[in-house]
């Protein structure tokens, strides 16, 4: 590459290609590019012959590239570099890990990073699929609930976590929380959760509701270890079992588990950010029958770099079944992870397969 300094507009695609012509090791992890005739993908400062620009097809990531058929090449392993942006946004959350507290603004976290808001806003959502704003309220709600779980009061749990006042507190966390943050109070003091146990041919299960919805769906071998973390969940609400109450829940579950209906929809009382309802409403539309890989599911929802978000998203589904998280998979194909065990999670694919 020579010394001249190129401004390059990344969106793009001649730009792009005037970038990778250049071998330009800044726009290594900001794109890739394939190569047509051999069906090889690259990253921008590869070393290798550099083909005919009517050859050249420009991809966002690997994954888009290998969703494509091109496979990676060898040479400058493009699929193994660790993006540029992914290390700025690290950076940025271990900023703001130690700073919750503290009033965060857009502006300050720019002065600290020394680039404009506009550029730390649109790298910090292209990685993790949410804007700085929406993560640090998803931290401080976390924070909020570690803190009352530890025993502290609601107004000394408030300032601690970073909300400035209970006005503030209450119009942030309801919506995500399910419930206001005095009824949860460690899990949901003074809120009522019944709960039922019933057994299917492969499993049993676990459905907790409040008066809102479903918040838990559990699935296991044993009864007593699924009670167990419904009142580690919930330690300080009032839960009781009541499976003549539930038994409207209960029996669309039945049905599904027995081949006779699929898909069933409950109203649902869970906690989550909004990248994550983001995730797991892209995971409820998936058809029965079919599967999405996680890379192809951080596409659909417009953030194809936030794949470990979204693996994570799918990890914390409290409502198995409900929100099928088992129809998820990894790029190769391979299951992957599953809460419940992999085992349970064949079953439930090759089960919704044969009643497709």
């Amino acid at each position: 590459m020579d010394s001249t300094t190129h401004h390059f507009d990344m969106s793009r695609d001649e730009d792009r290609k005037q970038a990778m012509l250049d071998r330009d090791t800044r726009y290594d992890g900001v794109f890739v590019y394939g190569v047509k005739s051999t069906g090889i993908y690259c990253r921008p400062s590869c070393a290798s012959r550099r083909p005919s620009p009517e050859n050249i097809i420009i991809f966002d990531t690997p994954q888009m590239a290998e969703s494509a058929g091109y496979r990676a090449c060898l040479r400058c392993n493009p699929s193994e570099y660790l993006n540029p942006n992914e290390v700025f946004v690290e950076k940025i959350t271990s900023y703001l890990s130690g700073h919750l507290d503290e009033k965060i603004s857009l502006a300050m976290l720019a002065a600290e990073f020394d680039v404009s808001k506009h550029h730390l806003q649109r790298i910090f959502k292209s990685v993790l699929g949410v804007s700085p704003r929406q993560y640090i309220e998803a931290k401080r709600l976390s924070m909020f609930k570690t803190r009352i779980r530890d025993g502290e009061k609601v107004d000394q749990a408030m300032h601690g976590s970073g909300f400035s006042s209970r006005s503030r507190l209450y119009e942030k966390v309801p919506d995500k929380l399910g419930m206001t943050p005095t009824e949860y109070r460690e899990g949901g003091a003074d809120i009522s959760i019944t709960y039922s146990v019933f057994e299917t041919s492969i499993t049993r299960v676990l459905v907790a509701r409040t008066i809102r919805g479903i918040c838990a769906l559990y699935l296991g071998d044993r009864e007593e270890p699924l009670i167990e973390s419904l009142m580690k969940e919930f330690p300080y609400a009032v839960i009781q079992r009541d499976d003549e109450s539930l038994s409207g829940v209960i029996q669309p579950l039945i049905e599904y588990f027995e081949g006779r209906g699929f898909n069933p929809r409950l109203p649902l009382d869970i906690h989550k950010t909004a990248f994550q309802w983001r995730v797991l409403k892209a995971i409820q539309d998936i058809p029965l029958g079919e599967t999405k890989t996680y890379t192809e599911l951080a596409e659909s929802i417009g953030s194809p770099r936030a794949v470990r978000a979204v693996a994570s998203a799918c990890a914390k589904n409290p409502v198995s079944i409900l929100i099928p998280c088992h129809r998820v998979l990894r790029k190769n194909g391979a299951l992957g992870g599953y809460r419940w065990g992999l085992p349970l999670k064949e079953w439930l694919l090759e089960h919704e397969k044969n009643e497709k």
